[in-house]
């Protein structure tokens, strides 16, 4: 097994000065530690030219050219992992389009997103281009920005950790702390349902009424399961009492996390942007990601704006469930990231909306890419391998081979006056010399994969999205059934 450790040599030298000293003294006893793991690790830097002719980067901001390294990277070494060493200054990640038609007050426009180092597809902006993904890539990243008092000790920390993380035995991952808010306790059960075939102790605390005030014993469970609300630029995430309007007590606040975290532990964080990397010059304000890193934690969030269903488990849930499903059989991060990936998109069936996209787009792994933090050679590893039942309540199919394209143009008629009807039936008022703005958007097979009658298949969907009064945002889906528009999916921003 090989493993490229890709970063930017002049962007960290910029940033840290002669702290980038001990910063390479940390990768080379990682590349140590990797050869205990039956890996050879090599560091490979996007701005240095190097053997193959591969592409340098002159500009570290420049999404573009770091696609093309990596790409030129990975075709001349053929690594079984890559890990991107550094945040977006080091590394940017790929801006691509959010899929998500614009809300009334407004839209992200870009997401943040790793998943196109994971493709051999050419760069792009367009989600729907990296829908092959073969590629285990996961990022181990610094304090996002400029240098503060405690971005070398936090960065050191984070690559020390990596080093130390050894397998465990499964029993030790099956006791989970979770937290969800209340309009989320469906799709929180369901995900217990999911885990009891692998016999994981689904503790449930929702939000109302528990809050942030957490004992030391919760922290020290070796997974920690979240389904909140979440904000830009905060480690703070909060519950929802499911009024109107809706409060949002605190539920877990990221100052109180820190140094509780230890080797191996894994955080999965579904809530808006609890995987972003920000600024921050304080300790106690850090992102939950360098927080759980810096301790030795595994991460798995998204960059921006998550969407789960109103009535259970939806995608999100399903990608970290295929994720600690991978984990618990004793993968490491990076396939588990990988299979992960796969799956959602397989399950799709080719028919992938843009919530869907989006959070295939969002989500990312920040780990040790060879990292298996439970191990193989337990009894419980066993039977979890031996275990086929455990991945029944997720659909798998073959990957899907659609191109998704979405349109501004307004569906006809009847289609707005059914909507604008059925959005009435939900409590949903708006001025009616402005509805809510339709989106349609068509997935067609690919010329080189036809219907069985040998013709491309095309599937008109519509959505929309609503903000309430209080600020809530809804995605809702239509698709033309049978001449009739019928009402597919709703998804609450988390």
């Amino acid at each position: 097994m090989n493993l490229l450790l890709i970063s930017n040599y002049k962007a960290l030298s910029a940033k840290y000065g002669e702290g980038l000293t001990e910063i390479l003294r940390e990768l080379s006893e990682l590349i140590c530690s990797d050869l205990d793991r039956g890996v050879i690790s090599t560091p490979a830097y996007v701005d240095i030219p190097g053997p193959y002719s591969i592409p340098c980067v002159t500009d570290p901001e420049n999404p573009e050219q770091n696609k093309a390294a990596v790409d030129a990277l990975y075709n001349a070494f053929q690594p079984d992992y890559m890990v991107l060493i550094g945040a977006g200054d080091i590394i940017p990640f790929q801006q691509l389009k959010d899929p998500i038609p614009p809300a009334p007050c407004g839209k992200e426009g870009t997401i943040l997103s790793d998943l196109p180092y994971a493709c051999d597809a050419p760069f792009s902006t367009d989600v729907t281009k990296f829908l092959a993904p073969t590629r285990k890539v996961t990022r181990l990243p610094d304090i996002e920005g400029p240098l503060t008092p405690d971005s070398l000790s936090v960065f050191i920390r984070t690559l020390r950790h990596a080093q130390r993380i050894i397998p465990k035995s499964a029993d030790q991952y099956k006791d989970w702390w979770n937290v969800c808010t209340t309009q989320r306790t469906a799709a929180m059960y369901q995900m217990k349902n999911i885990f009891s075939a692998v016999d994981v102790k689904f503790n449930i605390n929702v939000c109302p009424p528990c809050g942030s005030g957490w004992d030391i014993d919760t922290y020290a469970q070796m997974v920690h399961h979240h389904i909140l609300h979440g904000a830009e630029k905060e480690n703070i995430l909060y519950g929802d009492d499911g009024a109107a309007p809706p409060h949002y007590p605190e539920a877990i606040n990221g100052k109180y996390l820190i140094d509780q975290p230890r080797e191996g532990m894994i955080l999965l964080e579904n809530a808006c942007y609890g995987g972003q990397l920000y600024h921050s010059d304080q300790m106690e304000q850090m992102p939950l990601v360098n927080i759980y890193l810096s301790s030795g934690g595994i991460v798995m969030g998204s960059s921006s704006v998550t969407y789960s269903s109103t009535s259970g488990t939806h995608f999100s849930d399903y990608l970290m469930s295929h994720f600690m499903l991978s984990v618990l059989r004793g993968e490491d991060t990076g396939t588990a990231l990988l299979h992960a990936r796969q799956k959602l998109i397989g399950s799709a069936k080719g028919a992938a909306t843009p919530v869907l996209l989006k959070t295939l787009a969002e989500f990312g792994v920040y780990a040790h890419a060879p990292v298996c933090p439970v191990r193989k050679s337990t009894s419980s590893g066993k039977e979890l391998l031996g275990n086929e039942k455990q991945d029944a309540f997720i659909p798998s199919e073959e990957m899907p081979y659609r191109k998704i394209s979405l349109s501004k143009e307004s569906p006809a008629e009847h289609i707005q006056q059914y909507i604008a009807h059925f959005l009435f039936s939900k409590g949903i008022r708006y001025d009616p010399a402005a509805p809510p703005e339709v989106w349609s958007y068509i997935s067609e097979s690919s010329p080189e994969k036809p219907d069985a009658y040998g013709e491309q298949q095309k599937l008109c969907s519509y959505i929309t999205t609503v903000v309430s009064e209080a600020g809530e945002t809804t995605v809702y889906t239509f698709t033309d059934k049978e001449g009739s528009i019928i009402s597919i999916d709703e998804y609450a921003a988390n």
